[in-house]
């Protein structure tokens, strides 16, 4: 039976994870990712391929850096700060890979978070491969020709770092049972035997379900543009202690953009904006539209919409698009506004903010492509 699906492989250093992963990668006929997604990022983003050796599956040591990354959550800046740190470009370029690898048919993929990037995806299986320490230890010095205590202390530094690569950039424990569809335990059967029990796995879970045609996945699966429409008599922005934007009666409209949104998507959602008809007439129904009570429009741009919150307590934000892609549509779209509706007022893009309105009824409406 032909392998139907992308198999993701997390592993404790020595476990022989990466073996695992290309042995059974052979048994199903299908390619196998380790290195090679360092490889593919390098080549699609443009980006140095020695800056994805230098920071593969590994995070920073800096207080400093951690703090900056809180602020940047999926790279929006303060007002303090320009520019996205390159560890985090490094991140979203190989998670980019990762799905573009696995759009293209099955297969088994090591390390680099590739079970948090492809957790939607209806056809994956996701396994983390431990093992006892001493046999870790043993497999490593033996390896590289080291001594025991070398080998040990290698484990421990590599393990941290995965450990804390994993558990910063997904919603998720790395190594936690509950992260993932099968664990399993290399040193009680042993390389080939631990190759066997996972292809028995992916077989049965296959055959008990078979998954949904890619296709379908994607196209529901794809992000699209949000806007959040509160009907307000004012609202406002201020930043910093001072007001950039306020409006008496109008849209206080809170945009989200994803990172497969274009200015057409854009064009079709102000269209409806505008045409929106949830203002109430002189027999109290709401029939008129924004230009029919001379409305005024608040645009503020907002990433978190796109939080994935799956998995784990702490939201994922992968999904948003880039933050120049992002600036640039949300540009686009207060500039088509202005076009139409006299008052248009607008947040300031990646800034820290505090919106304040009163919502008339209250009356929300969420715009979805």
């Amino acid at each position: 039976m032909a392998c139907k699906s992308i198999i993701t492989i997390g592993r404790q250093y020595g476990s022989g994870g990466r073996e695992i992963g290309q042995k059974l990668a052979e048994a199903f006929g299908i390619k196998c990712y380790d290195n090679e997604l360092l490889d593919r990022a390098a080549k699609e983003s443009g980006i140095c391929q020695e800056l994805f050796e230098n920071h593969d599956e590994k995070p920073t040591n800096s207080f400093l850096y951690s703090l900056v990354m809180d602020t940047y959550s999926m790279g929006y800046a303060s007002s303090a700060l320009s520019g996205m740190p390159i560890n985090h470009k490094v991140f979203l370029e190989q998670f980019n890979a990762i799905k573009d690898i696995a759009k293209e048919g099955p297969c088994v993929m090591v390390g680099r978070c590739a079970d948090s990037a492809l957790e939607a995806f209806p056809n994956h299986i996701s396994v983390f491969i431990y093992g006892d320490l001493d046999t870790r230890i043993h497999r490593i010095a033996k390896r590289h020709e080291w001594s025991a205590s070398k080998a040990r202390d290698a484990i421990t530094k590599t393990d941290k770092q995965r450990a804390s690569y994993y558990n910063y950039y997904t919603s998720k424990k790395w190594g936690d049972i509950s992260s993932y569809d099968l664990c399993v335990n290399s040193s009680v059967l042993g390389i080939d035997g631990t190759v066997d029990l996972i292809k028995k796995f992916v077989e049965e879970k296959e055959e008990r379900k078979i998954p949904r045609h890619l296709s379908e996945y994607l196209q529901e699966s794809t992000t699209i543009m949000k806007f959040v429409i509160q009907r307000v008599q004012e609202a406002s922005v201020t930043v910093d202690q001072t007001c950039i934007g306020q409006i008496h009666k109008g849209f206080l409209v809170l945009i989200g953009i994803g990172k497969d949104d274009t200015r057409e998507i854009a064009d079709q959602l102000i269209k409806k904006m505008i045409q929106l008809r949830i203002f109430e007439d002189e027999n109290g129904k709401t029939n008129l539209a924004l230009k029919d009570v001379d409305g005024s429009l608040l645009l503020v741009s907002q990433f978190t919409l796109y939080a994935n919150c799956k998995k784990g307590n702490r939201p994922s934000f992968v999904d948003a698009a880039s933050p120049d892609m992002a600036n640039t549509l949300y540009e686009y779209i207060i500039s088509e506004c202005r076009k139409q509706i006299s008052c248009v007022e607008t947040g300031r893009f990646g800034a820290d903010m505090k919106v304040s309105l009163i919502n008339d009824g209250p009356f929300t409406v969420i715009l979805e492509n």
